[in-house]
């Protein structure tokens, strides 16, 4: 997984060496569980990060996990983003709607077939 990469979730899980993506210390964070633990009766994971040789500090809580990681799409993120912003808006909307307009002005300017020439003599 890399910055821009598209995640798809799956319900929230508690099982040791799934992928999680949590909020703790910031959103959307994805972390490898290591450990679950139970600490007066809430429960609890220990999570690594990719590329982290130790474990993370903290732990975190099932409440802060917003389901394990089902599927990636590499850089389908960065299409999702790039949609919001201005100059995004513009092509994916933008383009279309000229071509659509052009085709129409396309159809009202055009003579129509088997119409009448006038010859002049």
């Amino acid at each position: 997984m890399v910055v821009g990469d598209r995640l798809f979730l799956q319900a929230p899980c508690d099982v040791v060496g799934d992928t999680v993506i949590h909020s703790y210390a910031g959103p959307y964070r994805p972390n490898l569980v290591i450990s679950v633990k139970k600490i007066k009766g809430e429960i609890y994971f220990q999570t690594k990060g990719d590329a982290n040789a130790t474990p993370d500090p903290n732990l975190v809580s099932k409440e802060s996990v917003y389901g394990k990681l089902g599927l990636t799409l590499p850089k389908a993120g960065r299409f999702l983003y790039f949609s919001g912003t201005s100059n995004g808006k513009m092509i994916i909307f933008g383009i279309p709607a000229l071509i659509i307009t052009i085709r129409e002005l396309q159809k009202l300017f055009k003579k129509p077939e088997g119409a009448a020439v006038s010859h002049r003599s």
